[in-house]
């Protein structure tokens, strides 16, 4: 080998050994970057789940709108995702402190199937892992009323907002989708009419601490997530009570400023799950032939959410505390009253609110009473709408009327 041809081999050499070297810490530094989506685990997940495909889609974007406002109250140790199918393509919408960072355009679904709605909450679990999690159930609803009624959501499958017709999510479909997840939610607020019913609560108590609902219909601009974010980032009890308080006095002040009082106002409590089946256990002891002698019930001044003036397949939504108080009385139902203490948390009330299916705005008329949570009272007048049949299907009946061994 010539003097030549020997320089010229050390330079290929070098050549090579210097583009090895830069090719391996180029490799080097993309190995260490973090994978944006599999982000790193943080304190806590919010998901916001917006049904949104129905009647109630020119609400979602104020009330995106009021997320974002309140973007900088989200903690830097949380996620905060909103899934949103209205009348466009779902979305999925990462929000943070710097308000919202990252929107992913979806294929059209059905998001009140229940497989979607699994795979969906499945999705956003794993990509956007943390030690708890917190759940905004956002839609029409109509707690657990017979079939096709007992039902979270509607998704029309036309993208239109001029349509309520459409598949519905059944609370039982829910619950079991829930289920599969294999997650306790901190809480999940049910930002939705009629869903703070006794059988809907129980059939949640195994996937989540806390409910945060109204018995009642809730204003058409539903929560003011502006004022409630800091809640929702929070943790535990602390959570939930502090969502449905600012929940709450938003509506009330709306109720008391108003020049005409029985427009708006709002219902709401706090469920605390651990404590449902004492609850029901405490009501079974002292009424065991409950759903054998209810038929028979004068369920006259009894505290209702929903009258029967308009809409006939509705029930009447009754208050579970003004209805025990009828039929217990005296000194069965202040000892039940201690469990309900235990039970409900936080329990709000303006003294009228707003109605779309009834006649007459409702109103309190048993205030003493209250666990600002509705109960079935079975009546042959309900024959015709099969909910004397459906409430048999719901974990609350078969547990109630399950014989002890």
């Amino acid at each position: 080998m010539n003097h030549f041809n020997l320089h010229l081999t050390k330079k290929i050499f070098v050549s090579l050994s210097v583009c090895l070297m830069a090719c391996f810490a180029l490799s080097s530094c993309k190995h260490n970057e973090p994978e944006p989506e599999f982000p790193s685990k943080k304190r806590k997940t919010i998901i916001v789940y917006m049904a949104g495909e129905n009647s109630l889609a020119p609400y979602t974007a104020p009330d995106i709108q009021e997320m974002q406002d309140a973007a900088g109250d989200i903690p830097k140790d949380c996620n905060f995702i909103v899934y949103i199918d209205d009348h466009k393509y779902p979305q999925i919408i990462v929000m943070s402190e710097k308000n919202s960072e990252h929107t992913e355009t979806l294929e059209e679904r059905d998001s009140c199937d229940p497989d979607e709605f699994y795979n969906t909450l499945k999705d956003l679990t794993s990509r956007y892992p943390a030690d708890s999690y917190g759940l905004v159930c956002w839609s029409h609803a109509s707690g657990w009323v017979s079939k096709p009624k007992k039902t979270f959501g509607i998704d029309n499958n036309k993208n239109s907002y001029s349509s309520d017709a459409g598949t519905r999510l059944e609370i039982p479909d829910m619950r079991k989708q829930l289920e599969r997840l294999n997650i306790r939610w901190d809480y999940i607020l049910f930002d939705a009419c009629f869903m703070q019913c006794i059988e809907v609560a129980y059939e949640m108590r195994n996937v989540t601490d806390h409910i945060i609902a109204s018995p009642a219909e809730i204003p058409g601009e539903g929560a003011p997530y502006n004022l409630i974010m800091k809640g929702l980032c929070m943790d535990g009890q602390k959570a939930a009570e502090e969502i449905a308080k600012a929940y709450f006095d938003y509506h009330n002040q709306l109720f008391l400023n108003q020049h005409v009082q029985f427009t708006n106002g709002v219902v709401l409590s706090v469920i605390k799950t651990s404590e449902l089946e004492n609850l029901l256990q405490a009501t079974k002891d002292i009424l065991p032939d409950f759903y054998t002698q209810a038929y028979t019930f004068d369920t006259s001044n009894i505290q209702a959410y929903g009258p029967r003036t308009k809409i006939e397949e509705f029930t009447e939504y009754f208050d579970m505390g003004s209805a025990m108080n009828k039929f217990m009385g005296g000194p069965e139902y202040e000892k039940w009253s201690e469990q309900v203490r235990r039970t409900f948390i936080s329990r709000s009330y303006t003294s009228q609110w707003g109605s779309a299916f009834y006649d007459v705005y409702p109103a309190i008329t048993d205030e003493n009473h209250l666990t600002v949570c509705s109960i079935f009272i079975p009546n042959h007048k309900y024959d015709y709408a099969g909910h004397n049949e459906s409430i048999k299907e719901t974990q609350w009946y078969q547990d109630y009327t399950r014989t002890q061994n």
